[in-house]
């Protein structure tokens, strides 16, 4: 699915009324309804999803494939990799990000990352978390062109034997599987509406024109 190259508006009042139907809200739904092409607003956001990842390991010249099978429901086992994880919170959605990596691929990555042979596992586990910054922001700037913003956590990265999380489908929910000639990566994003937990009140105006360059390294 080809994503628009500008938002629809510069600036858009951002109402806190909050109606949920499901685990999204119906403000949050209906503006990315305003911009998919078939106004079906979860198809879209895994568009985005799928977009965002894409790019990012492009620009590290990592081209991957999109696994289109659907993913089996259940526990499964991913096996031994290296796992980033942050939060995200917002006035219309809080959630979680992981990013699951082989050993194999994180290795690869970590040393074009530092410029070195052979990188250790610490500095693995800093290349992973750092990429999975890198595309929450990517996913923050894509959602922000229709004035929905997140906040994030800082990412934490984690060394795992046989890894697995229980699949269950449902509306927010995604597992994207993608696949390259040095391994496997996967990416979960687990978003539900914040409802009366959310810290916005009254209006605000986000202006687009604060959006940061996607690929810059943020410092935490």
């Amino acid at each position: 699915m080809a994503l628009p190259s500008k938002p629809p508006s510069s600036r858009v009042p951002h109402d806190s009324t909050l109606e949920t139907e499901g685990p999204l809200s119906n403000r949050f739904l209906s503006r990315l309804a305003q911009a998919s092409p078939d106004g079906a607003p979860l198809h879209y956001l895994r568009a985005i999803l799928v977009d965002a990842t894409k790019q990012l390991f492009s620009s590290v010249s990592l081209s991957i494939k999109l696994d289109d099978a659907p993913p089996a429901e259940g526990f499964i086992d991913e096996g031994d990799v290296l796992l980033a994880f942050l939060g995200f919170t917002g006035d219309d959605l809080q959630g979680t990000l992981l990013l699951s990596i082989d050993h194999s691929l994180a290795a690869s990555l970590a040393d074009q990352l530092f410029g070195l042979p052979g990188t250790t596992a610490s500095m693995r586990r800093d290349c992973v978390a750092e990429l999975s910054n890198q595309l929450i922001g990517r996913i923050k700037n894509r959602l922000l062109r229709y004035s929905i913003e997140i906040f994030l956590s800082t990412p934490k990265a984690l060394t795992c034997a046989h890894f697995g999380l229980a699949t269950t489908p449902g509306d927010g929910k995604f597992k994207l599987v993608f696949q390259c000639e040095a391994g496997r990566l996967v990416v979960w994003f687990d978003a539900e509406s914040v409802g009366e937990r959310g810290h916005g009140h009254g209006q605000t105006t986000i202006v687009l024109e604060n959006i940061g360059k996607e690929g810059e390294l943020t410092l935490f």
